[in-house]
């Protein structure tokens, strides 16, 4: 069994391409959101403008080469730039020769949904000889994480998560598993979102709100919803036996995982987000007290964000300090587990905790919580991460700054029955 570190991030969100700019954009307060309208797919009625973070996505050439970039769709291309981009962070070769012990992890929740319409909207509208047969492959969920695998040809485990906004949390922690338990040497983990017709005509039937907020306030008394953003994040997991073996640089550890599910609403969601980060602590055989700073997924969301405070007061009061960063990026939906961990371990290689942007006043409706708007130099030894969906699925993760010697915590934990609401042991 071998202890899980990280050494190297891929990032591609808002902030542009790269962990440097990504922490960066953490650190430097926060930006307005800007107005894009959706391209609507052949036969279909005009997309009014939404108000995101939009991802800057460099050109994929640049990562990627040139053969077969054409047909790939939004996720699938920053997907796999952000892969290409953590293996170069990490000293990693960029590319391998269909490599067993090597594996992708993606959370998403709508790859390959604006591919899907567009190539039926076509066929609609416009014929069967008008439809690109090469999209096909491009339409499924798990088309970002085979992308990833075939540019990079990493020929071991290959996963699609797709738990809402725990997604990316959830492949990750399902990747420190499979390198802890051997199964793999290197996971390339993480998620993608892009922001896409169909989904802003979905979510809008449901909410005619959605993507009109033009600067979220996590956490804040006049919070009034989240700005959508997109991000493709990857980390570079790997074996502690291997990145000694080549002298990697250690950005951190991964020393517990935890996940729950539970109703969507008020106490059966605290009591999912609590059983998370419960059994993430368990799993690392750590305390609430050796958690030096939380970084929740609050992203202005009045429901989400009351749930979380709640896990943190019930668990920390106002003791640490609590980073939002889905303020300065948006709410990167299936992508912002990966996000909030990427946050997380630049912020225990610099011992530096970045603000929460948007956040100017404390809602006395949730707990006291103590949360730095601006940047500051702190003592981190364990960081927690805290994804929370609003279908009442949680995941977290425990993060540790590098450290030598002592035997390999199992991620998942020790073994133990499943409560009621949990999810299985392999999601």
């Amino acid at each position: 069994m071998s202890r899980v570190l990280v050494t190297g991030i891929g990032a591609v969100t808002s902030a542009g391409t790269g962990r440097e700019a990504l922490w960066n954009a953490l650190c430097d307060g926060g930006a307005p959101a800007t107005s894009s309208t959706p391209v609507a797919p052949p036969g279909l009625p005009a997309a009014d403008p939404v108000l995101l973070a939009p991802m800057a996505t460099p050109p994929a050439q640049e990562y990627l080469g040139r053969r077969g970039i054409r047909v790939l769709s939004p996720e699938s291309k920053a997907f796999a730039i952000a892969a290409v981009a953590a293996c170069r962070d990490a000293g990693l070769p960029t590319r391998w020769e269909c490599e067993p012990t090597v594996g992708v992890a993606a959370g998403t929740t709508t790859a390959g949904l604006a591919d899907y319409v567009e190539l039926l909207a076509t066929r609609l509208d416009l014929g069967v000889e008008r439809v690109n047969p090469a999209q096909g492959p491009q339409t499924g969920l798990n088309a970002p994480a085979a992308t990833a695998s075939i540019f990079t040809g990493a020929g071991g485990p290959n996963l699609t998560l797709s738990t809402g906004r725990a997604a990316s949390a959830d492949a990750l922690a399902a990747s420190a598993r499979a390198v802890h338990a051997g199964e793999a040497t290197v996971m390339l983990a993480g998620g993608v979102q892009t922001l896409t017709y169909p989904e802003v005509y979905a979510r809008r039937g449901v909410d005619p709100r959605f993507g009109t907020v033009d600067r979220a306030r996590p956490l804040d008394r006049e919070r009034a919803g989240a700005v959508p953003g997109e991000a493709a994040v990857v980390l570079a997991l790997e074996s502690a036996d291997a990145a000694a073996r080549r002298r990697a640089v250690v950005l951190a550890e991964v020393v517990g995982t935890g996940a729950a599910m539970g109703p969507a609403t008020g106490a059966g969601s605290v009591s999912a987000a609590r059983r998370a980060v419960d059994q993430a602590l368990a799993a690392a055989g750590a305390t609430p007290d050796e958690v030096d700073a939380v970084f929740v997924s609050a992203c202005g969301d009045p429901g989400l964000d009351a749930t979380e405070a709640t896990v943190v007061g019930q668990l920390w009061g106002d003791r640490v300090p609590v980073c939002a960063v889905q303020g300065r990026l948006g709410d990167c939906a299936g992508a912002a587990g990966a996000v909030q961990a990427a946050a997380a371990v630049l912020a225990l290689h610099a011992q530096r905790l970045p603000g929460t942007a948007g956040h100017h006043e404390p809602d006395p409706a949730l707990p006291a919580l103590r949360l730095p708007t601006a940047p500051r130099d702190e003592a981190l030894r364990q960081v927690l991460v805290l994804c929370t969906d609003p279908h009442g699925h949680a995941s977290a993760l425990l993060l540790a700054a590098p450290a030598s010697g002592g035997p390999a915590p199992d991620p998942a934990g020790p073994r133990r029955t499943a409560a009621a609401g949990d999810p299985p042991a392999s999601a």
